[in-house]
């Protein structure tokens, strides 16, 4: 076996004073450690902040380094032994190949490594932390916000007030006729629109609804977790069938495509391992879970996302949970602009109450903003249509599917 992760010890094991073999175990005092890394990532912390905590308490590298540093991060929290597999890479000769040869990766699992939750673990490898996977900056629409124009992030502007598409800005400049007006939109607009969208979608019929699937979920018990995660599991697999359809009609290979349905297949495996899991036992792990949800008023995110008092990295790990898609659709006129927005009701009580997502329900909200002529700006929020059930198909995966699917329509 390699060398041991930072977390974990090797033990030689002798027979007759011969080596036959080598274990891995966990050190407590570098699972915390691990444990507190994981949870940095999930709350929004760069991989250089997490660096620079480690730096400053003086924490050993795993390979006996001077410094952590943020690439030696990211390759830990991706390191699959902390949730309890262990990675094992096969080589074999292919003369279509590059390199001559083809590698393929086999998991296998080892439960008494396991650090962290599978949860936590993809929270450590999510890019919506920020828009480049290592950095926050001071911004918390930072990764957020597309355009509805030509489906890239919009950036801040210099000042931080506003936010544009560089995109649409860099097709403009070299004369694209479809660019009449670059996409921009300010900070105090955006704001607007999320307090709405939420009041609006956070009302108290769509609470108590919210509520009843909690209490019924509640009631099912471990069968009724069973028929939510085999529902996941069908929904997964289907998306997972569509992309690989997709990755056989291009003539070309596509890194994203390629990385989306690696993705899925890992989403696929770790509902797989799920349904065994509570199949063996019976037990329903999410009583605890739904009990924390049903004590919170979803009423309070709205002041808790907007009272300035959360950090922007923490800000914006929450806005890319419980916005799946946030879309700016573009200008009407000089003071008026369009939005779609798609809310996740279940991560919000999630959030709220620091517990496992319980219901996947998504609510998809289209709203026009109107801001005023006159200084200092009087933002007016109109709801067009909102839209409330289980959208799997709205989501962001499933969505790139559909856009490359229609892609793929089109003659070369």
């Amino acid at each position: 076996m390699a060398a041991p992760a930072f977390g974990y010890r090797a033990e030689r094991h002798y027979e007759s004073g011969r080596a036959v073999g080598t274990s891995w175990h966990i050190v407590p005092e570098e699972a915390k450690i691990v444990q507190r890394m994981y949870e940095m990532r999930r709350d929004g912390a760069a991989f250089d902040k997490i660096a620079r905590w480690l730096n400053e308490t003086a924490v050993p590298t795993a390979r006996g380094g001077r410094l952590w540093r943020s690439a030696g991060v990211q390759r830990m929290l991706s390191n699959a032994v902390y949730r309890g597999e262990v990675a094992w890479t096969e080589e074999s000769l292919d003369p279509a190949s590059v390199h001559g040869k083809s590698t393929k990766e086999h998991f296998f699992e080892r439960p008494h490594l396991r650090i962290v939750t599978d949860e936590l673990w993809h929270c450590g490898q999510s890019s919506k932390v920020s828009r480049s996977g290592y950095g926050g900056g001071r911004q918390a629409y930072s990764g957020i916000l597309k355009c509805g124009h030509c489906g890239n992030l919009l950036s801040s502007t210099a000042k931080g007030k506003a936010f544009t598409c560089g995109s649409c800005n860099s097709n403009r400049l070299v004369g694209d006729p479809q660019v009449l007006a670059v996409p921009t939109i300010s900070v105090a607009g955006l704001n607007a629109v999320l307090s709405f969208a939420l009041e609006r979608v956070l009302n108290d019929e769509r609470i108590e609804a919210l509520r009843a699937r909690l209490r019924e979920r509640l009631a099912q018990g471990a069968d009724g977790e069973l028929a939510e995660l085999r529902k996941t599991r069908d929904r997964l697999v289907k998306v997972g069938q569509h992309l690989l359809r997709l990755i056989y009609q291009r003539e070309q290979p596509d890194p994203l495509l390629d990385e989306e349905y690696a993705k899925n297949s890992k989403s696929v495996a770790d509902t797989e391992r799920q349904i065994k899991a509570l199949e063996a036992t019976k037990v329903s792990v999410a009583r605890r879970d739904i009990a924390a949800q049903l004590d919170v008023d979803p009423r309070a995110l709205t002041e808790k996302l907007l009272d300035g008092k959360l950090p922007p990295e923490h800000l914006r790990a929450a806005l890319a949970k419980l916005f799946p898609r946030f879309v700016f659709l573009g200008r009407e006129s000089r003071y008026i602009a369009r939005f779609e927005i798609e809310f996740a009701p279940g991560a919000a009580v999630a959030w709220l109450s620091d517990s496992a997502p319980i219901l996947d329900e998504r609510a998809v909200i289209r709203v026009r903003l109107i801001g005023s002529a006159r200084r200092p700006v009087v933002w007016n929020v109109i709801e067009e249509s909102v839209e409330v059930g289980e959208l799997a198909t709205t989501s962001e995966l499933a969505e790139t599917a559909h856009v490359m699917d229609e892609d793929c329509a089109i003659p070369a």
